[in-house]
Order: C-alpha cells, then sequence, then structure tokens
C-alpha cells in the first residue's frame, strides 16, 4: 500500500497534529476556534409512515427533496420523492421514472436511488446503483446519476456508462460537483469514479485500493459489528465523500473509514497515470463508521456516527466535537446544509435493519421513518459554493 501506513488502522479517533487539515479548511487559517458547548434543539422536519429514505436535500426556494432506496424490506418505493409544504409524498419527477419494476432495463427510470442532492440552489441529482439487493444482474445503463430542474420538472441530462467505467459489481454511491466535473464513490466494487459534466467522459480511479475497499467490519449501535443473517460481514465500500471549500482535495472513505483524501487535480486529469494518483493518497482521520457527512464553507466535516446516535464533526483544527447526541438520531443518513444554516438529518435507520443484526437478528426498525434538522451554531459555516 502506497503512502498509507497501516499502523493508523489501529489508531480509532487518534488525531496526528502534524497532519492538521488546512486543506480541508479550505485555505482558511488553521487556528482553533472557540467552539462553545452546543446547545442545538432537534426539529421534526418530515416523516415517511412506511418507506425509509437515506438522503435529503432542498433547493433555494424551500422545495425538499428525498431518496428512498430499495433495501431489503422496502422494495415497493417510488424511489424519489418531493416531501410537500403539506407533509405528503409525491413521486419524483413522476411518470416512469418512478414505475421500476424487475424486469424493466432501468435506462430511464430509477431502479436504486442511494443520494439525493442539490449544488445550484435549482437543479437536483439522483444517484441511481442501478441494481437492487437480491437482483444483482447487471443491466447496462441502468447504472447512472440524472440532473432534473426543479423550475420544469424535467429531466435535464443522464449520464450513464459502460464497463468502463462502471464494470459488473460497481454501484454507484453518492456524489458530488465541483466546477463543471461530478465526483462519485463506488461502493459496490470500491472504486472513485470522475465525470466530465459537458463531455459526458467518466474516469475510474483508485479501483480496488486500500482507501476505497472496506478493511474492517463497520460497527453499529451497541457497537456490534454489522453482520448479513448469513454471518458475513455487511460490505460497503467507498461511500462518504466531501469536497474541500476550495475545490483543492477531495475527502473519501468507506463507511468504516478511515477518511482519506487526494487533490482533486491528480483525479481528473487523464494524464497522470493510476500509480500516480495512487501515490497522492493521504491518510485524514480514523473515523469511526458512519452514515453520512457534510462539509461547510469553513471546512467543518459534520458526521453522521453510526454507532452512537449523534452528530459529531471534525474541526479544521484537527479536534472532534460531538455536536449533538439524541436518540432520535440513531441510522443518521445524508447529511444537506441549507443557505440558512440547518443541517438536516435524514434518519434511514440503516442500523436497525434486520439486513445488519447477524444470524437470527431482529429488524429493530420504528415507524415512520423521519427527518430532522437543526440550526448550525454561530461558529460553524454554511454550504460550500461549488459554482455549479
Amino acid at each position: 500500500m502506497t503512502n498509507v501506513d497501516q499502523r493508523h488502522f489501529a489508531m480509532r479517533r487518534n488525531w496526528l497534529k502534524a497532519m492538521a487539515l488546512a486543506p480541508l479548511a479550505g485555505g482558511l487559517a488553521t487556528r482553533a476556534f472557540a467552539y462553545p458547548k452546543s446547545n442545538v434543539k432537534l426539529e421534526l422536519v418530515a416523516t415517511s409512515p412506511t418507506h425509509l429514505w437515506n438522503g435529503v436535500t432542498l433547493t433555494s426556494n424551500g422545495r425538499m427533496f428525498a431518496s428512498m432506496p430499495r433495501w431489503p424490506g422496502f422494495e415497493q418505493t417510488p424511489a424519489l420523492v418531493e416531501v410537500k409544504k403539506d407533509g405528503s409524498l409525491v413521486p419524483y419527477p413522476g411518470g416512469a421514472w418512478n414505475d421500476w419494476k424487475v424486469g424493466d432495463s432501468g435506462k430511464d427510470s430509477f431502479v436504486g436511488v442511494n443520494a439525493v442532492n442539490c449544488f445550484d440552489g435549482v437543479t437536483i441529482w439522483a444517484v441511481d446503483q442501478g441494481t437492487v439487493p437480491g437482483n444483482d444482474a447487471f443491466m447496462p445503463g441502468a447504472g447512472k446519476f440524472v440532473q432534473i430542474d426543479t423550475r420544469t420538472n424535467k429531466i435535464v441530462r443522464k449520464y450513464a456508462f459502460g464497463t468502463d467505467v462502471l464494470p459488473p459489481g460497481a454501484a454507484f454511491n453518492d456524489i458530488r460537483i465541483y466546477g463543471n466535473y461530478a465526483y462519485l464513490t463506488d461502493s459496490g466494487a470500491g472504486a472513485i469514479v470522475v465525470v466530465n459534466l459537458k463531455t459526458g467522459e467518466g474516469l475510474r480511479r483508485l479501483a480496488g485500493h486500500t482507501s476505497t475497499t472496506m478493511q474492517r467490519a463497520g460497527i453499529a449501535r451497541d457497537n456490534v459489528p454489522m453482520v448479513h443473517p448469513d454471518g458475513k460481514p455487511h460490505t460497503v465500500h467507498a461511500d462518504q465523500l466531501e469536497i474541500s471549500p476550495d475545490g483543492e482535495w477531495f475527502y473519501y472513505q468507506t463507511a468504516e473509514g478511515p477518511l482519506y483524501r487526494v487533490p482533486t487535480r491528480v483525479l481528473r486529469d487523464r494524464s497522470i497515470s493510476e500509480a500516480e494518483v495512487r501515490k497522492a493518497v493521504e491518510y485524514v482521520y480514523d473515523t469511526p463508521t458512519l452514515g453520512g457527512t457534510a462539509i461547510d464553507s469553513k471546512g467543518n466535516l459534520f458526521m453522521a456516527e453510526a454507532s452512537r446516535p449523534c452528530i459529531s464533526v471534525l474541526l479544521p483544527n484537527g479536534d472532534v466535537r460531538v455536536l449533538i447526541e439524541d436518540e432520535n438520531l440513531w441510522g443518521g443518513d445524508g447529511l444537506f446544509i441549507t443557505a440558512d444554516r440547518y443541517l438536516y438529518i435524514p434518519i434511514s435507520q440503516s442500523v436497525n435493519l434486520q439486513l445488519v443484526q447477524g444470524p437470527g437478528g431482529q429488524s429493530r426498525i420504528t415507524y415512520p421513518f423521519k427527518i430532522w434538522r437543526f440550526k448550525l451554531p454561530d461558529e460553524y459555516g454554511g454550504p460550500t459554493d461549488h459554482n455549479v
């Protein structure tokens, strides 16, 4: 393994001060901010009576959207919904896009939406894995990400790829965008994919690298490893991802951690060899198992932890603080920061799924599924401006 010291895996939450997160702060000074004890208040903003959700995003005019993956036991889902002001959940954008069923090609419908995000306040991006658990047959063109204009409620563009970018077994997990490039994690086979949004060309990087493939079992609630009913560990390869506010660094990890970084220019430059990309990977921090992340304009990295019901934050000076711990936050997933500086937390209850309770394990799911939010304290920033 190049440029990654194996001993780091044994140092749970042990920050090396010599590797302070100056790049994570987007070039801002790395002084320690004065963070008083947080006194944030959770607000319930949405509920889903039957379908789980693992991602939420909002437009600048307040429209809310949520991704609803077809996880075991939740196959009958519209995949992507708009959460209306009255609390109703409306399939989005509607029609055939929300009506996929086994046997369909999946090219022009949502098969397994795993993430949704909005970067410019207007268009939303839905990440479709193109497969569902238990039906892993490879369908060319089904794995994709889609841009939707919320002003017209129409598809702007669909980005799909051949096996050079998304081979059998691969599955897009989440997306971040900076300028003309999209960056995605592949949690199925383990890789990073960079896409030129103008040309549609994709580039697969770090496939099978230690930083993109699971090296240890994920830890769920009560510090119990995530294990399938057949005794096999629950495998999630490259998962969480963020881009530093200045766009210089790409941060990523498997769900189980640790956190790594690599320069964005190295990832997207086709003239740079794969060997050079691997040499450029840097270890950052030994994170716990995470459900989701978000980064603010000051470079603070917010983390929804899996082994306890909390949102913690990795500060630019390398400290980690618990921002809030509350029993309502078991199974927090894809986080989102709004322009008015609210942190939204969709509760997928992934740690409660029977799927990860091991042999003989029982589901711990409670209904309804919820989305919470809280106002970020003044010491923290707002959403990053990635000039999409």
